[in-house]
Order: structure tokens, then C-alpha cells, then sequence
């Protein structure tokens, strides 16, 4: 078997990104009852379906930034910047990846197919234009991650279950949580590729200081939103433990957003992802918070299950 081209694949696709489709999912922990396994089915369809549309949205983008890209120090070993593919055989593979994410999306249901159509035409206003303009291409990529929210919330719609309420809550919350971290990524941009070249004019028009202040009320916006989703799903019914858990994860979440700007501040170069992955505190902190939300959620199921 030849790696390389596996490599390739994975350059062109991808394929490590797909981790964040996995927000298709929330909407399970959020049901009254345990899906049925249809539902269950056409999760992962969504899941499929959206990954592929993903990776048509990445190569789209890469094709408008190929330029820039080659000047850069990392983005220049993407595959187009690189020469692994052309331009002309990138058309091809996204035509091929958007009419098998559509038709992915036809088995679950016309929401999906929607979602998916608009998410794609979305981007690509995102490359060609919107992520020009400073504060639009960050709501933009906000928007994207509630879109994987609701394709997965409108799989439960045709089985009955549907509270306004607690959707709201769901989009706002990832919204401004999304676009937390997106504005922190712009800032360290703005911050270490101001006087780059290859970054591009547009920069110029971003303003640090302005930066600032949405970056803190989007994460004010975001604790909201966390709290007023923990109220909703709050379940007086059960043990009291259960519902301590839920306090202390948002005191957890406090400190996670709190640490990462930290770290954001202290950070030597624009990769955010090594903020997460090289902060053994914040690894510490998300970790504690998945077992504290797991730990609620099995708590919930297992005694439904005995009741």
C-alpha cells in the first residue's frame, strides 16, 4: 500500500477536520427519551454527508487562496499550493464530493439537503468575499457550526421531538462559543501577520483593540447561553449529584474560556490549535468538563431506564 497517497487524500480532504462534525450529534444529549436507531442511522449519514461537503468547502477555499497560500510558511504544503493537484482536477473533486454529499442528504430528509445546499453556496461567498470583510467571514464560520447543529436537530423533528426553547439555546450557545475562537484565531492573525505579505491587504483594515471587545462579549454571550442551556436541561426529578455536576461544569467552563484567552495573549505564533493541544491546564480543564457533562447524561438515561 502506498502511504503517500493515502497522505494525499488526506491533505485534500481533510479528513482530520471531520472531528468537528461531530457537533451533529449534540442534539442526543438533549432528548427526552434514547434515540431509535433509525435516527441513529441518519445521524451518521448527516455526519458522512457533511464531512464530504466540508472537504469541498476546504478545497473551494484553497483554490481562492492559492496564492497567498504558497507565500505562507504552513499553508504552502496544502495540496494545491504544493502541486499535489491542480486547479482543474480540484473542480472535479469538489463537483464529485457536493453531488455525493446531496445525494447523502436526500436519505435523511429535505432539511438536510437545504442545510447542505446553503452551507456550500455560504463558503464560498465566505472565500470569494465575506472573509474580506472584517467581523463578517468570523460570523460566517459561526454560522457554519450552527448549520451542523441543525442538521442534526431537524433528524429528531420527524420523530415528534421538537422544543423551540431549547434549540434557541443550542444555536446561541455554539454560535457565540464559535465565534469566541474565531475572533481569538483573527487576533493572533492580526497580531503575527499584520506586515506579511502573503497575508493579503485586508488585514490592514482589522483593528486589534476593536478585537478586543467582541472577542469578551462574545465569550459573555457564551456563558449565557451555557447557563441558560444547563437551567433547560436541569432535571429536578432525579438525585441532586446529577444536578451539581451540571453547576460545576459551568464553573469549569468559566475557567476553560478564561484560560484559553490567556493563552491566547501569550501565544508565540497564529496556530490556535497548539493552544489547546500544548496547555496541559486547559487539556486538564476540557477534559474534567466532558466527564462532568458525560457523567450528568448517564446519570439521566440510567435512571429512566430503572424508573
Amino acid at each position: 500500500m502506498d502511504f503517500n497517497i493515502l497522505y494525499n487524500i488526506e491533505k485534500i480532504f481533510r479528513i482530520n477536520h471531520y472531528l468537528k462534525n461531530l457537533i451533529i450529534f449534540i442534539p442526543i444529549f438533549f432528548l427526552p427519551n434514547f434515540p431509535n436507531l433509525v435516527s441513529i442511522n441518519k445521524l451518521l449519514l448527516a455526519f458522512l454527508s457533511f464531512s464530504l461537503i466540508s472537504s469541498a468547502v476546504y478545497l473551494s477555499n484553497d483554490i481562492y487562496d492559492i496564492e497567498s497560500d504558497k507565500k505562507h510558511p504552513i499553508k504552502k504544503f496544502r495540496p494545491l499550493a504544493s502541486g499535489i493537484i491542480n486547479k482543474t482536477q480540484s473542480f472535479y473533486i469538489i463537483l464529485i464530493l457536493v453531488i455525493v454529499s446531496i445525494f447523502i442528504a436526500r436519505l435523511i430528509n429535505i432539511y438536510s439537503i437545504i442545510l447542505i445546499i446553503t452551507y456550500f453556496f455560504m463558503n464560498i461567498l465566505y472565500s470569494s468575499l465575506f472573509k474580506k470583510i472584517p467581523f463578517l467571514g468570523d460570523v460566517c464560520i459561526a454560522l457554519g457550526f450552527v448549520f451542523r447543529v441543525l442538521i442534526g436537530y431537524f433528524i429528531f423533528v420527524e420523530t415528534g421531538y421538537y422544543e423551540k426553547k431549547l434549540l434557541y439555546n443550542i444555536v446561541m450557545f455554539i454560535f457565540f462559543t464559535v465565534l469566541f475562537f474565531t475572533l481569538c484565531k483573527r487576533k493572533l492573525e492580526i497580531k503575527f501577520n499584520k506586515n506579511n505579505k502573503y497575508q493579503g491587504k485586508f488585514l490592514l483594515f482589522y483593528n486589534n483593540n476593536l478585537y478586543n471587545i467582541f472577542i469578551n462579549i462574545a465569550r459573555i454571550f457564551s456563558y449565557i447561553f451555557y447557563l441558560l442551556l444547563l437551567l433547560i436541561v436541569l432535571n429536578k426529578d432525579i438525585a441532586r449529584i446529577s444536578n451539581i455536576l451540571l453547576f460545576l461544569s459551568f464553573i469549569v467552563y468559566l475557567l476553560i474560556l478564561s484560560r484559553f484567552m490567556k493563552m491566547v495573549d501569550k501565544n508565540k505564533d497564529d496556530n490556535i490549535t497548539a493552544i489547546i493541544y500544548n496547555d496541559k491546564k486547559l487539556l486538564l480543564y476540557i477534559f474534567f468538563n466532558l466527564i462532568l457533562l458525560l457523567g450528568y447524561f448517564f446519570m439521566i438515561y440510567l435512571f429512566k431506564f430503572f424508573l
